[in-house]
């Protein structure tokens, strides 16, 4: 009985020691102070998002990942997006990333579709919703209930 024990708690052991988690945390930041709600993606190396974080009002943002590499990506309204790749995680740790925008890369021009402001209303001609329709709801009668299965 010993035995059959120390051999599940050994498995037991390896398992945990096998997945490691690595607490990613770090701070976004301009030439102003703190970015809050700045976007934090987690991406692995070919490309598929893992996670991502948004920052707190003091620019701050803590991500909970496995041991690996990772790439990361953060965004911010109206300034460009800034990658940093393979971040390698060790097992048991801390990790700060921090991300930081200067005046030069702050003034760099964003790459932009064009943007259309018109009155022109043909372009609103097929609204989404009925403006003039305040309710929602209908009544169903039990035929029409029974055919809803």
């Amino acid at each position: 009985m010993r035995i059959f024990l120390f051999i599940v708690l050994s498995v037991c052991v390896c398992i945990s020691l096998s997945a490691q988690l690595t607490i990613v945390s770090g701070k976004a930041t301009d030439e102003d102070g703190e970015l809050f709600s700045a976007n934090v993606v987690v991406y692995t190396l070919d490309g598929e998002i893992v996670t991502g974080a948004t920052t707190d009002f003091d620019g701050n943002y803590s991500i909970i990942l496995e041991s690996g590499v990772y790439n990361f990506l953060i965004s911010y309204i109206g300034y460009p997006a800034k990658k940093v790749e393979n971040v390698e995680l060790d097992r048991l740790g801390l990790q700060n990333l921090d991300f930081h925008y200067s005046n030069e890369e702050m003034n760099t021009p964003l790459d932009m579709e064009e943007i259309c402001i018109c009155d022109d209303f043909e372009y609103f001609a097929n609204p989404l919703f009925d403006l003039e329709n305040t309710t929602s709801g209908a009544i169903y009668n039990s035929d029409q209930v029974r055919r809803f299965r």
